[in-house]
């Protein structure tokens, strides 16, 4: 099993656009990707304000866009 994303480098000052983020494997991609210190745009055809918030809570910036 792979090592989580956060473990295999640091990231910090990078920023994420992440399809389908509202949701599941997106929204688990948002947050493992602000956990290795990414900031994230996070887009869905759904409200993502759930998943920025968590990004939020993990000490990242976020903004999400409903298309």
């Amino acid at each position: 099993m792979p090592a989580p994303l956060s473990s295999n480098r640091d990231m910090t000052g990078q920023v994420a656009f992440v399809t389908g983020a509202a949701r599941n494997i997106g929204a688990a991609v948002c947050r493992s990707l602000a956990d290795a210190g990414v900031d994230i745009v996070a887009t869905d055809v759904l409200d993502c304000a759930d998943t920025v918030a968590d990004v939020e809570q993990l000490g990242r910036r976020a903004v999400g866009l409903e298309l």
